[in-house]
């Protein structure tokens, strides 16, 4: 951006759904919020937080936090979300799926909180400007993370749960 003349100290990518999209949203959205959306999956396996520890950060936001979960599936999605699903047997959720890129945009815009792996939907959820804790795997480099205020990421790791919950702990509405 230099070469075009364009200075901006950090550029941050932002998206602004339209009316309709917004309409579309809360129509689809079941209940009162806080909303929160977890995506499990991501364009690659390899790039996928495990199930195990989505589902023991989707019960402790469900429980501990009564938050109202979104489980967002994409076009890749399909082996993850079957991975995850039985193990959050007995939670309540919502299932996103088959939005164009605009309603999901919309959706996200309107959750209290983001997670998800590196994925197109966790850049999508920083740049409607919603909270988001972004789970990496070892072949992830910075480069690529959403930039932002609101934006935590966390490696995979052996403490990355409770890294997870002190990012969300850091994000989460107060009062």
């Amino acid at each position: 951006m230099q070469s075009l003349a364009i200075y901006v100290a950090e550029p941050v990518a932002r998206v602004y759904p339209n009316e309709a999209d917004r309409k579309r949203a809360a129509a689809l959205l079941l209940g009162q919020g806080p909303f929160v959306a977890i995506h499990p999956g991501s364009g690659g396996g390899s790039k996928n937080w495990p199930a195990a520890k989505f589902a023991a950060l989707a019960r402790w936001l469900g429980n501990e936090l009564a938050a109202r979960l979104l489980i967002i599936q994409g076009e890749a999605d399909e082996k993850a979300i079957a991975e995850f699903l039985p193990q959050i047997a007995g939670q309540p959720f919502q299932l996103i799926e088959h939005l164009k890129l605009p309603e999901l945009a919309a959706v996200l815009g309107r959750c209290a909180l983001y997670v998800g792996n590196a994925s197109g939907i966790t850049h999508l959820a920083a740049a409607v400007e919603t909270p988001v804790v972004a789970l990496f795997g070892p072949a992830s480099t910075p480069i690529w993370e959403p930039r932002g205020e609101k934006v935590r990421g966390i490696r995979f790791g052996d403490e990355d749960v409770a890294l997870a919950r002190q990012a969300i702990a850091s994000l989460w509405p107060a009062g």
